[in-house]
């Protein structure tokens, strides 16, 4: 992030240097009015303040806020799959730990065919099939880009079979 400043209406003297200070801490000191800020987090607001000095001290500008650009989100853990029945499951999860700016949707996936497009972070799957196991990955988006989480497995209930059909036959 470019962070650039101009000289006080009044400087009441010659400037001897500026400080650049962010969230409070000095991270640079000289003459130019302009400096390159490196190795930010994205999309995490950062205060700016510059103190431009002279022989006899230094006057400091009112603070601003700034933040860098998203980025794509990282470290999605794998859902957590509850078993409700033989029928149904709720799956859950949590955004990811570096959501480098604003999570706007989930999709989840069930043995990788998109189930639900939603923004909240769970969901109660109640087209499954008795004793059948499932695979569910959630995948996070935000402007920049998305995020796959690893893979969480859970089997269905057993049930009692059902369908069987009987059929006869009359010998004469």
């Amino acid at each position: 992030m470019q962070v650039s400043w101009t000289s006080p209406q009044q400087p009441n003297g010659q400037i001897s240097h500026y400080e650049l200070l962010m969230n409070g801490s000095q991270i640079y000191s000289g003459s130019d009015d302009v400096y390159m800020v490196t190795h930010l987090q994205p999309y995490v607001l950062y205060e700016f303040m510059v103190r431009a000095c002279t022989s006899a001290g230094c006057t400091n500008s009112l603070p601003t806020l700034a933040r860098p650009d998203e980025a794509p989100p990282t470290d999605l853990s794998a859902p957590s799959v509850h078993v409700i029945g033989s029928r149904s499951t709720e799956v859950t999860w949590s955004p990811p730990a570096n959501q480098n700016g604003r999570i706007t949707g989930y999709e989840l996936r069930r043995n990788g065919t998109l189930i639900e497009l939603t923004t909240n972070t769970w969901y109660m799957d109640y087209d499954c099939l008795p004793g059948t196991t499932y695979a569910y990955r959630v995948t996070a988006y935000n402007s920049k880009g998305s995020v796959d989480s690893p893979v969480a497995h859970a089997t269905t209930f057993a049930s009692a079979p059902e369908g069987t059909v009987v059929s006869s036959e009359c010998i004469h």
